[in-house]
């Protein structure tokens, strides 16, 4: 459009000025003002029109004029859509970057919603949502350089409009998520609305054949009742534990994708260091689990309670606090053998070859035990704070200066200390650079504590009790 069209638009349509106040602000007749501003409605409606949306002069003229009663349509509003959608000059690029097919699903909206102005400058709104800043970008430094007066320095002028800009751009933005955070839950609740309605799958007829020999059916019950004589006893509660976890999913509306378990069985076979299905296979076996098995059974049921735990826990600012501490903070390097429980005269000895030198202890550990740390031999590992979930232990470790012992006792038996050094903190390393990275690290750590606790909840509420026996 035009300037000598485009000025008295933007001052009286956007700045809601009157015909006079442009004309005096322009240098204008009060005449020109008002013939350009019909001028500038036709040409609009041109516009539109080339793109498929008819407008008659009477509802554009509607849409633009300023509302009798400022509750119609916020001035915010109107103003974004003007801006976004009407000044844009003629046969430009950025004019084309509006597409027939969008302005045409604008016009459908538009029809469903009867043409009121508030859901038609609301369709506008939304159409310049879609179809990106470049628009509107160019048209609001056409309107704001041309326009306005510039007051004051011109570098200060062009900052504040660039923030001006900054935020209407944000506002569009938020009302585009809204918009789609709305149409993405209509849509869900849509999916399970149809999914209500859709009649339930006819469970299989018994007697449905599996099989034949000798042109005899071999059924489904035959099949089952095989089966449950051979493994029932071995797969009840499997099979119980799995309904149990499926009934919370449902119950919270927790659901698990094929893509999702076809990227945790591959994260499964690298950590197994499996290069194939085949040798992933071959692993699994050790475990009595087919690969249908371990992914109907071990995988799916691990992604349904880790979802189901996640919505259980937070995080705090002092668990960031402590990960903090434990990943960036001192660290004592120790050397560890762990005695196990009816052990004691062994760990009184390691106490003492810990005390005497490495190579008597090694000696000693390899022929003895089979330590936490490595068959047959004691390594050394770093501890800090807030890492073992063993605060006691932390303390008595972080007690001990180089080349002092502690023998430490708990439930499981006991573990024989000796302090090598102390790794001071790395001071080069700011909590809030890390803080994103800590934060899911100790959500993970979080959620995989949370999971026995939820599962014997459940196992509660649903209070099985098995009748197969082995």
């Amino acid at each position: 459009m035009p300037e000598k069209y485009r000025a008295p638009v933007i001052l009286c349509y956007l700045q809601n000025k009157t015909n006079e106040e442009a004309a005096r602000q322009l240098h204008w007749p009060v005449g020109t003002v008002k013939t350009r501003l019909s001028k500038a409605r036709e040409l609009l409606g041109q516009w539109l029109r080339r793109r498929g949306v008819v407008l008659s002069t009477a509802t554009l003229a509607s849409i633009l004029m300023p509302p009798t009663s400022q509750a119609v349509i916020p001035a915010g509003t109107l103003s974004a859509t003007l801006k976004a959608a009407m000044l844009v000059p003629a046969g430009s690029s950025g004019a084309a970057a509006i597409s027939v097919r969008s302005l045409l699903l604008m016009e459908g909206a538009l029809h469903a919603m009867f043409w009121t102005k508030i859901k038609i400058v609301t369709a506008v709104v939304l159409l310049a949502g879609v179809t990106g800043s470049g628009v509107a970008m160019f048209s609001y430094y056409s309107w704001g350089a041309e326009v306005q007066p510039v007051v004051g320095d011109l570098e200060l002028q062009a900052a504040q409009n660039d923030l001006a800009f900054a935020e209407w751009q944000r506002r569009l933005a938020e009302t585009s998520f809204e918009l789609a955070d709305d149409r993405l839950e209509a849509a869900k609740k849509r999916v399970e609305e149809i999914k209500r309605r859709l009649p339930a799958q006819a469970p299989a007829d018994p007697k449905d054949p599996v099989a034949f020999i000798f042109d005899m059916p071999i059924t489904r019950q035959q099949l089952a009742d095989y089966l449950i004589a051979q493994y029932g006893a071995d797969k009840i509660e499997l099979l119980v534990n799995k309904l149990i976890i499926e009934r919370a999913c449902r119950d919270k509306g927790i659901t698990v994708s094929d893509a999702e378990i076809d990227a945790a069985m591959k994260e499964d076979m690298q950590a197994m260091a499996c290069t194939d299905l085949k040798a992933f296979d071959d692993v699994i076996k050790k475990y009595h689990k087919s690969l249908s098995e371990w992914r109907e059974d071990v995988v799916k049921s691990r992604l349904c309670m880790n979802k189901l735990a996640r919505m259980r826990v937070a995080v705090s600012e002092e668990d960031i606090r402590s990960a903090f501490e434990g990943a960036y903070g001192e660290k004592v390097e120790c050397g560890i053998i762990y005695c196990p429980k009816g052990e004691e005269k062994g760990a009184i000895a390691a106490l003492g070859l810990f005390r005497a030198g490495p190579q008597e202890l090694q000696n000693y550990a390899k022929d003895q035990f089979v330590n936490n740390l490595g068959a047959g031999e004691v390594k050394l590992q770093l501890i800090g704070r807030h890492t073992t979930g063993d605060e006691s232990f932390e303390n008595t470790v972080f007690g001990l200066k180089p080349e002092q012992t502690a023998r430490i006792e708990n439930k499981e038996g006991t573990m024989i200390v000796k302090c090598v050094g102390r790794i001071p903190p790395e001071t080069s390393v700011k909590l809030e650079d890390v803080r994103a990275k800590l934060t899911e690290q100790v959500l993970a750590k979080k959620t995989h504590q949370e999971i026995p606790k939820l599962f014997e909840e459940l196992r509660k509420q649903a209070q099985p009790r098995l009748l197969l026996k082995k």
